[in-house]
Parts: C-alpha cells; sequence; structure tokens
C-alpha cells in the first residue's frame, strides 16, 4: 500500500468517477483480493 486516504476523500472520488468505470475498477479490485483469500490455506479452528 503506497498511501492511506481518509474515508471522506475516497467517497468524493469515486463520485467522480463513471458508472461504468467504477463498476470495472470494482468488479477486477475484487475479484483480485478474493480469490487471493480463496486460495489461501486455511486453518481449521474449534470453539473452545
Amino acid at each position: 500500500m503506497g498511501k492511506v486516504i481518509s474515508e471522506a476523500a475516497l467517497r468524493n472520488a469515486l463520485k467522480r468517477l463513471p458508472e461504468a468505470e467504477g463498476t470495472t475498477w470494482l468488479d477486477a479490485h475484487l475479484s483480485d483480493h478474493m480469490s487471493r483469500l480463496l486460495d489461501a490455506p486455511r486453518t481449521a479452528t474449534t470453539p473452545t
């Protein structure tokens, strides 16, 4: 991660992004990050 921004700054930036471009970006972003999480090894935990 190169830079941390506030939630307000992110919301303002996303409001200026055209919906089609934003949807394309979000789909790619979620797909990339979720696939990494789903491919990661899992550890079994049991409640104590």
